[in-house]
């Protein structure tokens, strides 16, 4: 194996197993076609034009599963903003959480600014509150959220 690829962080990055992955696609239902979550991408875009239009907000993309409904809903998005991304997980692989872990936290200066944080799901809110915490400790003038998905337990 060449030298660059046994850094200690390489080492300790899973990729997910393709069957398993497969498997869950075969046997996941459809709750939503596509053309009403995009009616539903708008609808949150407009109310976060109604509300952050006049802030200059930092906007961050909670990765990796929020990345698809940040994308879309970005283009919704008719105001100056400030784009970047962060990554906080409690599953690392899994389908259940666990403890919470950075993997890349926010490198864009936020302080007095308000930050809208947009992610894909919503389970239990660990994760969700624990970025909503850091960056309001952080300095954040006020912390918005978006998801696309609120599951209620």
């Amino acid at each position: 194996m060449p030298a660059f690829l046994k850094l200690p962080y390489l080492e300790s990055v899973m990729s997910a197993d393709l069957e398993h992955i497969r498997q869950v696609m075969r046997e996941a239902d459809c709750l939503y076609t596509e053309s009403e979550v995009d009616a539903a991408i708008a609808r949150v875009g407009a109310q976060i034009n109604a509300e952050l239009a006049e802030r200059n907000p930092v906007v961050f993309c909670v990765m990796n599963g929020g990345l698809i409904f940040s994308g879309k809903l970005l283009t919704h998005l008719n105001f100056p903003l400030e784009a970047s991304y962060l990554h906080a997980t409690r599953y690392r692989n899994e389908t259940t959480g666990g403890d919470l872990f950075w993997k890349a936290k926010p490198e864009v200066s936020f302080m007095d600014r308000d930050v809208l944080i947009i992610d894909d799901i919503l389970d239990e809110g660990h994760t969700l509150g624990a970025i909503i915490d850091f960056c309001k400790h952080a300095g954040a003038r006020a912390v918005h959220t978006a998801v696309l998905i609120d599951k209620d337990h």
